[in-house]
């Protein structure tokens, strides 16, 4: 195989490396924002479970029948 083959041929391939390390970094990047959006929507879902069970506790509390009847 001539030289100036190998050439083009390792030319390519740096050429395709160096989209794949940039793909890869973008995933990365979309990876992490991702996670912190997660973790966001976690501890955002624990305020309003338990704001919900606060409402279902004073709705039990409302619901319930005085102590002279």
């Amino acid at each position: 195989m001539p030289l100036h083959e190998i050439d083009e041929k390792i030319i390519k391939l740096e050429t395709k490396l160096a989209f794949v390390e940039d793909f890869l970094m973008q995933l990365q990047q979309v990876s992490v924002e991702q996670g912190k959006e997660i973790e966001m929507l976690k501890k955002e879902n624990k305020k309003i479970r338990g704001k919900i069970k606060e409402m279902l506790d004073s709705e039990e509390l409302l619901n319930q029948k005085p102590p002279h009847y």
